[in-house]
């Protein structure tokens, strides 16, 4: 608290980060969890962090996604994918069998211009979380939406 460094602001995304960038500072993250109510949402923070990139291309966007039956997040990664973004990191955890309409399975995040080495470090994470939340159970997948960017790009 109180360090200058930094800055949280707890408000609606599509108002306060047309808002907010792009900030004083060269390097961010921005992180992103819309509550995915309503069915449109997952297209709309895809062009919403479109939007931003181009104000500040320097920052990470992390964009959490639920693992829900309806598969709506396939419509998030594919306006991401369209948006010209570049190579996106994509992380998701699964702890439960996908079975009918029964709820979140699992989460994903979807990480825009990610630092150097994010995806080395995320592989050697994610698996043994999923172990602690779900043993026997889980799964995780690491992927790049896009080309897998060259090292120092």
């Amino acid at each position: 608290g109180g360090d200058p460094r930094f800055s949280v602001h707890a408000r609606d995304c599509y108002e306060g980060l047309v808002a907010l960038v792009p900030p004083p500072v060269r390097r961010g993250l921005v992180l992103l969890d819309p509550s995915y109510e309503v069915k449109d949402e997952y297209r709309r923070i895809a062009a919403l962090t479109a939007s931003a990139h181009r104000r500040w291309a320097n920052a990470t966007y992390a964009i959490w996604y639920p693992l829900l039956p309806p598969s709506r997040h396939l419509e998030l990664l594919a306006e991401l994918e369209r948006s010209g973004l570049g190579s996106i990191l994509l992380s998701e955890l699964t702890i439960a069998e996908k079975s009918g309409d029964a709820g979140m399975y699992g989460s994903g995040m979807a990480f825009v211009n990610p630092p150097w080495q994010t995806d080395d470090a995320l592989a050697s994470v994610i698996p043994p979380v999923g172990r602690i939340l779900a043993p026997g159970n889980a799964s995780a997948d690491l992927r790049w939406l896009g080309a897998e960017p060259t090292a120092g790009s």
